[in-house]
């Protein structure tokens, strides 16, 4: 993914990067292809060299819901309003793992993984 805690609020995203960075630890963004012994291959073929390999994901939208001609949240998923509906698209409502808010609500949010 191009960000790290892709499905958490922006200050807290903000806040591990910075402090991971502080640590020395250097953030490689991007859709993994496939796993080699020494590397790591990037969808865009970029090659990361690696020693020991911690593999951390997240859950993110299908490839069926970037095909949509629908608003998308700033984590790919089918943006939702509070109230579940997809902006500007007139009775069309989206839940579960594949929707996220729009624009912040100030309300904390749980990640997909918490139901």
């Amino acid at each position: 993914a191009n960000e790290i805690l892709s499905s958490f609020d922006d200050r807290l995203r903000h806040y591990a990067t910075n402090q991971l960075t502080k640590s020395g630890v250097r953030l490689v963004r991007g859709i993994v292809k496939d796993v080699e012994e020494k590397k790591i291959i990037l969808n865009d073929g970029t090659e990361v060299p690696y020693g020991l390999l911690v593999w951390s994901t997240g859950v993110g939208p299908s490839p069926f819901i970037h095909s949509l001609d629908l608003p998308k949240s700033p984590g790919g998923r089918i943006g939702i309003d509070e109230w579940l509906r997809v902006p500007s698209v007139q009775d069309i409502f989206s839940i579960g793992d594949c929707s996220g808010f729009v624009e912040s609500t100030g309300k904390p949010t749980l990640p997909a993984l918490a139901q």
